[in-house]
């Protein structure tokens, strides 16, 4: 997640645009749930009582969720051209 958002914000620089206007696209929002995904896998292989796991479980369907929105965006995006 550092790591993209370090790449953006370096990128954002280079266009010349707001930081604001390139985490709103696409490529940025696929990695950072991608991340978000990760993290939630690591807390609930790592997780020791319920209360731990059930929000873990729950940014893991959220995350899933709005993937599969966003890669069926991009595939309705491209068939349209």
């Amino acid at each position: 997640m550092l790591a993209a958002l370090s790449y953006y914000y370096w990128k954002a620089g280079q266009l010349g645009r707001s930081l604001g206007q390139v985490l709103n696209t696409p490529p940025f929002q696929r990695l950072a749930l991608i991340s978000l995904l990760l993290v939630g896998v690591g807390l609930v292989l790592t997780g020791n009582g319920i209360w731990q796991i059930l929000p873990a479980t729950a940014l893991i369907l959220v995350c899933v969720v709005a993937l599969v929105l966003l890669f069926r965006q991009r595939a309705d995006d491209t068939s349209a051209k």
